[in-house]
């Protein structure tokens, strides 16, 4: 298995997930990404990009505050879809659906969900 050696964190705890985040961006996505991409380029307002990773010091406080109540939501969505989501067998989770993705001229539901959502966060930022 591959992984990247640790590095120490410099962030407060609540804002070490996008540390996190930046630090794989910058290992994985090419410098390129920050202005070739849509997405990852809107990040940059949040200090995040392939280039630099998370740049948190460099912004104020509202913005870090901001993001440390974004995790906490973010980890109650994404709880809560898991709870919502097919059924649970002796702690396993199963979906009785399947996925739209094999079907030709359609779109899988999670690939829909994803363009609503960058759909959204492009609005928002905007």
């Amino acid at each position: 298995m591959f992984a990247l050696p640790l590095r120490p964190a410099e962030a407060a705890a609540n804002l070490r997930f996008f540390e996190e985040l930046g630090h794989w961006m910058n290992f994985w996505l090419p410098a390129t990404t920050d202005s070739s991409d849509a997405l990852v380029n809107a990040f940059q307002q949040i200090g995040l990009s392939t280039a630099r990773g998370f740049a948190w010091s460099t912004l104020d406080e509202p913005v870090k505050h901001g993001l440390g109540r974004a995790i906490q939501a973010g980890s109650q969505i994404v709880d809560a879809a898991w709870a919502s989501t097919g059924e649970t067998t002796n702690g396993w989770k199963y979906r009785s659906t399947r996925s739209r993705v094999d079907v030709p001229g359609t779109i899988s539901l999670y690939e829909q969900r994803w363009r609503n959502r960058r759909s959204a966060l492009n609005s928002a930022i905007s």
